[in-house]
């Protein structure tokens, strides 16, 4: 939960990279890079990093996130960055999925 001067707020993303033709990325120092970029990039935006799994045809992030910023905005920063750690190649498909979640249940409406 983060605060502001007004409110308390939840703004989770669950964020979905997949490998372009869901290739089946095997090679321990690429899969490492994934994952230490991933690591580095959260701390460097100030996003907790909940949950990372990096599989080998595709990747799944569970971040928080600063309200100035959009699902958008965040997607592509960990895709530009896992790029970079990658020598500028481009992996993924040019597509996430990107969806919030938090604690509030139907129970909150």
């Amino acid at each position: 939960m983060k605060n502001s001067g007004h409110s308390s707020y939840w703004y989770n993303l669950h964020i979905v990279f997949v490998q372009e033709f869901r290739y089946m990325e095997i090679r321990e120092d690429r899969l490492k890079a994934i994952r230490d970029m991933t690591i580095q990039s959260s701390k460097k935006h100030r996003r907790p990093l909940s949950h990372a799994s990096v599989l080998p045809d595709h990747v799944h992030l569970v971040v928080g996130c600063d309200v100035k910023e959009s699902p958008a905005e965040v997607a592509l920063s960990y895709m530009n960055n896992i790029a970079y750690a990658l020598g500028m190649q481009a992996v993924f498909r040019y597509s996430y999925y990107v969806g919030t979640i938090g604690e509030y249940d139907r129970g909150a409406v």
